[in-house]
């Protein structure tokens, strides 16, 4: 006959090797968790993975090439990058300001998707964007931008609007600053009160 004590022995120690190995198990997925890797790349049978977050930082330095090229045309200068100013990927923005009359203003660029809404490669559909975007400088409520433009190289459209230090209706509503991140700027609701409305 087999001892309780040497049953009770071999449960524990069961016990103890299967937390050991959720234990390992956890600890291994931890650092995993939170990364999400994408594959670019197939070679046979050996698969590269691209992480996101370098993606994103090589996209940025490409905007940030392209906006110092781009101004050296301009009657702008770069003063910084605003980089979480926005919520779309593959559009970036950077505060610029006038050499003109030393305003403050707001430049982005946004890469040419598939779905781009007008075909901007050719002179015919450069001129009919103008003619809309100059049709909504007489309207009170539409920051119209002063300067658009298309580099057909890189694929990439230019805006540069004025910047409002009180920031736009839709901060007002949210009660924050233009410069603060998106994620931070618009993650409350107020509820609008009548006075407001009316």
């Amino acid at each position: 006959m087999v001892s309780s004590t040497l049953v009770v022995g071999i449960v524990l120690g069961g016990i103890f090797g299967l937390l050991i190995i959720f234990g390992l198990a956890w600890y291994c997925s931890k650092g995993t968790r939170n990364r999400q890797y994408q594959p670019i790349l197939e070679r046979g049978t050996i698969i590269t993975y691209e992480d996101p977050s370098v993606r994103k930082q090589q996209e940025a330095e490409n905007f940030t090439m392209s906006a110092r090229f781009y101004l050296r045309s301009a009657k702008y200068s770069m003063d910084s990058s605003l980089p979480h100013f926005g919520s779309r990927e593959g559009k970036q923005y950077f505060m610029v300001k006038s050499q003109v009359n030393k305003q403050d203003a707001v430049m982005a660029m946004a890469y040419k998707t598939a779905n781009w809404p007008v075909p901007l490669e050719n002179d015919i559909a450069r001129a009919a964007l103008s003619k809309l975007v100059n049709s909504l400088q007489d309207h009170p409520f539409i920051s119209v931008p002063t300067v658009y433009d298309f580099l057909s190289d890189k694929s990439t459209a230019v805006s540069i609007r004025p910047f409002y230090p009180k920031g736009s209706l839709k901060d007002f509503i949210h009660k924050s600053k233009p410069r603060q991140p998106y994620n931070e700027k618009y993650n409350q609701v107020y509820p609008l009160s009548e006075k407001f409305i009316t």
